[in-house]
């Protein structure tokens, strides 16, 4: 399995291609601001993101994730949307073959797309431990303290990979790391991962597998 592209800065630098991609963004930036101003959301957004949390900031990340789409598909990004799975998880409805996943907390945020499964994760560097009781035995007979994190945002990104995010808990999740990033798995399959370490921040995605 090929490893994501991952990408920062500017949206005009992000690399096209058909592979697995990670964009990060700070949302204070202004440079994102203006990325994000290329796509604009549409009256079903605006329904969908008004029932949750934070919805200023999850409507930055779709219009930001809608401006990926549409160029990295060539399409104009009116012609972009999304709905959700019956698992709540968001679905690109067009265009057509293309998955995404979006993370974030205040300001970090994170997009990822594929052609195929993909989950992605970040967290503030100094952001909480998780509790001991999120880990499973066997993570926990193995794990340092400056794993922690990771293995969260681990967790976190493999959910998503399998569009379960919102109905799994994280010790029903078992990571494992590797020099080359972490493997995955959980009742409802398995994922391989791959860590990124920006400025105050981890990320992580995982792709099914």
């Amino acid at each position: 399995m090929m490893p994501p592209v991952w990408a920062t800065g500017a949206l005009a630098g992000v690399p096209r291609g058909d592979g697995a991609l990670v964009w990060r963004v700070r949302l204070d930036d202004p440079q994102t601001m203006v990325d994000a101003g290329r796509a604009t959301l549409s009256a079903e957004d605006l329904a969908d993101l008004a029932t949750r949390p934070d919805a200023t900031m999850r409507g930055m990340r779709r219009r930001l994730a809608r401006a990926l789409l549409a160029q990295l598909s060539g399409v104009h990004p009116d012609r972009v949307s999304f709905g959700r799975s019956s698992a709540g998880a968001p679905v690109v409805i067009a265009p057509a073959g293309w998955r995404v996943s979006v993370a974030g907390r205040w300001p970090h945020a994170l997009i990822g797309v594929a052609r195929g499964p993909i989950g992605v994760d970040i967290e503030p560097a100094g952001a909480a431990p998780p509790p001991r009781d999120a880990f499973t035995t066997a993570e926990r007979a193995v794990m340092r303290d400056d794993e922690a994190l990771a293995r969260w945002v681990a967790k976190e990104a493999h959910a998503k990979c399998l569009g379960i995010a919102s109905r799994i808990a994280a010790e029903a999740i078992e990571t494992r790391l590797d020099g080359a990033g972490f493997t995955a798995s959980s009742a409802d399959g398995a994922s391989r991962g791959w860590f990124a370490s920006f400025e105050e921040s981890v990320a992580a995605v995982a792709l099914a597998g």
